[in-house]
């Protein structure tokens, strides 16, 4: 099976809903140059076909959350998947990724502060069964952040 193909119309409403997710189809289809019915067809291609996908991101800065960190979790004796899908329950957990090597798990945390951190790592993740160590690194500084790109 081919990969989906996409043409620049389809470009077009990905860059427009890239610069406004809120847009409507009567929006889209002025600044694409194309019809509503159009554009809704379209976008109804791009997402069964998994090339886009809706979703809402949550800016958690105003709710007190600026600090991000991530932790390095080395696993022991108990599968990588039953620590990783344990961590995915911590609310502060923004990601969980498994890792070829080690650490065997990488988790980006945000906290409201460095004691914040310390009860989420020291006392919520160091406990969860299988969790040999963790390792923890601040972000000082983000240069990028692509909201707009992920694996769907």
């Amino acid at each position: 099976m081919l990969p989906p193909h996409l043409d620049e119309t389809d470009k077009a409403i990905i860059r427009a809903l890239r610069a406004d997710p809120m847009t409507p189809n009567s929006g889209l289809a002025a600044i694409v140059g194309a019809s509503e019915m159009t554009i809704a067809r379209r976008l109804k291609r791009l997402v069964n076909d998994r090339l886009i996908k809706v979703t809402v991101q949550r800016d958690m800065r105003p709710l007190g959350y600026s600090l991000v960190a991530f932790a390095d979790i080395h696993v022991e004796g108990v599968p990588v998947e039953t620590v990783g899908d344990a961590l995915a329950d911590v609310s502060e957990a923004y990601s969980v990724s498994y890792m070829v090597g080690h650490p065997q798990i990488i988790v980006m945390i945000m906290a409201r502060s460095n004691a914040h951190l310390f009860e989420i790592v020291n006392e919520r993740v160091a406990r969860i069964e299988g969790v040999k160590h963790t390792d923890t690194s601040i972000v000082l500084h983000t240069f990028n952040h692509r909201t707009g790109i992920a694996a769907l």
